[in-house]
């Protein structure tokens, strides 16, 4: 397994279009080749592809994501029934994983705030106010682009509970246009439950 970077990916009915485009790349390219209607394959079988090493491939300067706007938003409240675990890719480090039909994004960033001193390598998933559905928003620490000031207030005005890292509270309610954390977390707390948070 240490030599082995994809057994850190498995793969199962709960990995989605949204994830990263770089698993959807891989997954299609190792989809195999039809086989000839006329000759068919040797013996029924289709040749697998060599293996290509994705583990130290150099990343793309930019992303386009593979579902944005209201076609993500729409497979993010279809998958709500579905058992199981779902992620999603929100672009540079943000996620959306939803376990049970509940939502949690973390550390969002669907703004252009930041913008020219940091450039952005991914397209806009979605506006921020499309994902004001989500039960909760987590903010690992005080980077911008995971404390998005573009991005929590639309994220955040609906229902969706607001957790920060400890020791960043009056920053995260300052970002969040004037909100304040519904909890923190310091390190070695990451065992809380979501559902706890008022």
């Amino acid at each position: 397994m240490a030599n082995d970077p994809d057994a850190l990916f498995p793969s199962g009915p709960t990995t989605r279009r949204g994830l990263l485009s770089a698993f959807s790349r891989r997954a299609a390219e190792r989809l195999p080749d039809l086989p000839n209607l006329e000759g068919g394959s040797p013996a029924g079988r289709l040749a697998p592809r060599p293996p290509k090493d994705y583990f130290h491939e150099e990343p793309p300067d930019w992303i386009d994501p593979v579902l944005s706007g209201d076609d993500l938003v729409a497979e993010i409240k279809d998958s709500t029934a579905d058992r199981g675990m779902h992620i999603w890719w929100l672009g540079q480090s943000g996620f959306l994983v939803q376990i049970a039909g509940e939502s949690v994004v973390l550390d969002p960033y669907l703004s252009d705030s930041l913008s020219p001193e940091r450039l952005r390598i991914t397209g806009l998933v979605a506006q921020p106010e499309q994902l004001a559905f989500v039960d909760a928003v987590v903010s690992s620490h005080s980077h911008a682009d995971h404390l998005d000031p573009g991005t929590l207030p639309g994220v955040l005005s609906g229902a969706a509970s607001f957790v920060c890292a400890a020791g960043i509270e009056d920053l995260a309610g300052e970002r969040a246009g004037g909100r304040s954390p519904d909890a923190s977390l310091a390190p070695g707390e990451a065992e809380g439950d979501l559902r706890r948070v008022p």
